[in-house]
């Protein structure tokens, strides 16, 4: 795939409580908030159909590190986010990946199209050009692209108190993004196919490889299994997780509203990892699932009600080699 990741996206109902719980839980921000509808976009698309009245939707964002957070919150008319956000729910909606040069964005668009992957929606933002692809069903979730173009500053900062003020916690390390799917070979197919993306390191995560799992607070030892899957992408690891039977995580979100992006991984030391969790406990953020892969360590937080997502905490320890490989040559 051309580019790099640099945007995730949470699709919210509310985006000035949302900006707030990020702010308060995590001391992310300030944020960039901004209208797109008629009066700031010069050219908006839908399905094909430009429009040039009636929409509207809000996007707020700031920066992580190396990687951009976005909230959008619709509002009105049509747009790639009512489905979703109806179906379900608050979460993460799609990750973004830049070619800064606009020329070559729109030719490899040109390329994936004869793939059969087209732009359900895309526009200009002063010269901020995004084009989000139809790639749930092949996929699980929609993919953006842009070319990161320069946008006039924002007219509303939130909160403005955030401005200048200190952060005491580190800033997150955001590393990995976890795609949950229901047939593994499936999503890895069609990720080589229509992308190139390999290869693939395949895991098993079951009592024969784990040395430590807990679910709940309750440690495993039996009776549970889930494989994931990992490619490097640049600076950031995109990981497919499948469960296939016992007790984790993935089993509630993939019963309620199906395949999709998961969760965001946060990445930091063994001792960074252990204050981490203690002090989002003291803030009543539980751990929903932990574990240990040889020195690779995750811990699930409890952060859906708040984030719209799953945070996972990580060592990004050494694993052993994997299972099995994909393509498998």
């Amino acid at each position: 795939m051309k580019g790099e990741i640099k945007q995730i996206c949470v699709l919210v109902k509310d985006i000035y409580e949302s900006m707030q719980n990020y702010w308060d839980l995590l001391q992310i921000g300030p944020w960039d908030v901004r209208h797109f509808n008629s009066e700031n976009c010069s050219y908006f698309e839908v399905d094909g159909k430009q429009l040039t009245e009636g929409f509207d939707f809000i996007a707020a964002v700031t920066s992580v590190g190396d990687i951009e957070f976005e909230l959008v919150q619709p509002i009105e008319g049509p747009n790639v986010y009512w489905d979703v956000l109806n179906n379900k729910g608050p979460c993460l909606h799609h990750f973004k990946v830049v070619l800064s040069d606009t020329d070559e964005l729109k030719e490899y668009l040109n390329e994936l199209n004869h793939k059969g992957i087209v732009v359900t929606q895309t526009g200009y933002l002063d010269k901020d050009f995004h084009a989000y692809l139809g790639t749930e069903d092949m996929l699980g979730f929609i993919i953006e692209m842009g070319n990161a173009g320069t946008i006039s500053p924002a007219a509303e900062v939130f909160p403005q108190i955030a401005i200048g003020a200190k952060k005491t916690k580190r800033s997150l390390n955001i590393r990995q993004i976890g795609i949950l799917v229901d047939d593994i070979e499936k999503y890895l197919k069609n990720f080589v196919s229509i992308f190139d993306m390999k290869p693939w390191n395949i895991y098993k995560f079951s009592p024969e490889y784990v040395s430590y799992f807990e679910v709940g607070e309750k440690q495993l030892t039996e009776g549970y299994e889930f494989i994931t899957c990992c490619f490097k992408f640049g600076n950031m690891e995109v990981e497919l997780m499948q469960p296939v039977k016992g007790p984790n995580v993935y089993w509630d979100m993939l019963n309620k509203s199906g395949v999709g992006i998961h969760h965001v991984k946060d990445v930091m030391t063994n001792e960074e990892l252990k204050h981490a969790v203690e002090d989002y406990k003291k803030s009543g953020i539980n751990v929903l699932q932990c574990g240990h892969l040889d020195e690779d360590w995750h811990y699930y937080l409890d952060t859906k009600e708040k984030l719209s997502f799953t945070l996972e905490l990580g060592n990004g320890g050494n694993i052993k080699d994997p299972v099995d490989r994909y393509p498998r040559n």
